[in-house]
């Protein structure tokens, strides 16, 4: 299977070499890379390249941020999330929060569920 190289924005680029230089094992001496040792010294090629060039980078590095994944894949599956308004990876077509936010919103919902099953369920006893 061939993948298509995107050009990232200049975000994208940084938020790559960010997670180059935070998760990548090949990585050394700084900006160093141990899959293109040959005896002499290479600088990574994934840190200054505008589209995705390192094939361990998107095979092994990549999946590990599904995010920054499907920014770089062309944004398929990335929604926006109503509360916090950040990007987050979606599996289905009806989600409209992130993980985190949508924990909150569904305590939320069952809160409101719940208070207003009490309120329906109560009977004042009346005197006369």
């Amino acid at each position: 299977m061939t993948k298509v190289h995107r050009t990232l924005n200049p975000m994208t680029r940084r938020k790559v070499a960010a997670e180059v230089r935070a998760h990548c094992c090949n990585l050394w001496n700084g900006d160093k890379c141990l899959m293109l040792d040959d005896g002499t010294e290479h600088r990574c090629p994934q840190l200054d390249a505008d589209s995705i060039r390192c094939s361990w980078f998107r095979d092994a590095v990549l999946p590990g941020n599904p995010v920054l994944e499907a920014e770089v894949n062309g944004g398929e599956g990335l929604k926006k999330c109503l509360v916090c308004h950040k990007p987050f990876n979606s599996t289905s077509n009806n989600a409209k929060y992130c993980a985190m936010c949508a924990k909150v919103i569904q305590r939320k919902q069952q809160a409101e569920y719940a208070k207003r099953k009490r309120g329906s369920t109560y009977v004042a006893i009346v005197e006369k």
